[in-house]
This record gives structure tokens, C-alpha cells and sequence, in this order.
């Protein structure tokens, strides 16, 4: 039959939801490009890097977003943004940008962001218990 388990097992939680930031696809529609996938165990830290969209771009926004990957943006639940500016103008080479999503055992949501040309940092936190959960 069930047993209990003894003290010694340790259960950790899982996401319930993928999580990523908004992007422009091939033809120019923004959708979520998830980082930490669904049922991700937490704590996780995850980290990809992406390419910034023009030559000499001086500024980005990163969107947090919480869906499928791939799905439209407007389809997804917006759960903070940021914007990573004073970047320093590319133009020989792709400019691409760091982007961390981290889960602490507390259930914080931490985006970060990183211009390794610049060292220009950004972050946002948001309580991932209520992340998706609109006010009645």
C-alpha cells in the first residue's frame, strides 16, 4: 500500500508555468523566447543571451513573460518590465544582451540584464506567488 515518507526526503517545488521574455520573431511579431521552461524546478537560474534587434541600438526593453514559447506576447501574462538603456552603439558586429531568470527557494522572481560591451546591468523583481494572479 501508500507510506508516508520518512524526514530525510527533500521536495522541492516546480513552475507551473514557462517563463521568458518578449522578442521579435522572423517576421517582426513579438513573442515569448521562454528561459526557465514549465515545471523547471525551484530554485532555478537560467541564463541566454539575445541579439539586439538594429545596428548602433542604444537601448532595449525586456519584457517578463509568462507562456508558452513562441506564443504572440499579447497571449501571455506580462509579469514586469524593464528598460536596459545607455548601451554602448554597435554597429561591426551582432550586439547581444544577457538575460537571467532566476527562482529562489523564497518563490522571488529576479530578471536581469547585461550588456557585456558596456557592463550596463539591469534587474526587476517580482513575488512569483502572485505572478500571473490578476486582482479581483
Amino acid at each position: 500500500g501508500r507510506r508516508l515518507p520518512p524526514l530525510d526526503i527533500f521536495l522541492r517545488d516546480r513552475t507551473a508555468h514557462a517563463i521568458g521574455v518578449c522578442v521579435l520573431d522572423d517576421d517582426q511579431k513579438s513573442v515569448n523566447a521562454v528561459i526557465l521552461d514549465k515545471g523547471c524546478l525551484i530554485p532555478s537560474d537560467h541564463t541566454k543571451p539575445f541579439q539586439l534587434s538594429k545596428p548602433g541600438q542604444t537601448s532595449c526593453l525586456i519584457q517578463l513573460l509568462q507562456g508558452a514559447d513562441g506564443a504572440y506576447a499579447e497571449d501571455c501574462e506580462e509579469l514586469g518590465r524593464f528598460e536596459l538603456d545607455n548601451l554602448k552603439p554597435i554597429h561591426h558586429e551582432p550586439h547581444r544582451v544577457e538575460i537571467r531568470i532566476r527562482i529562489d527557494d523564497s518563490g522571488r522572481l529576479m530578471a536581469e540584464a547585461v550588456d557585456p560591451h558596456s557592463g550596463v546591468r539591469k534587474d526587476l523583481e517580482v513575488p512569483y506567488q502572485s505572478a500571473g494572479k490578476k486582482a479581483a
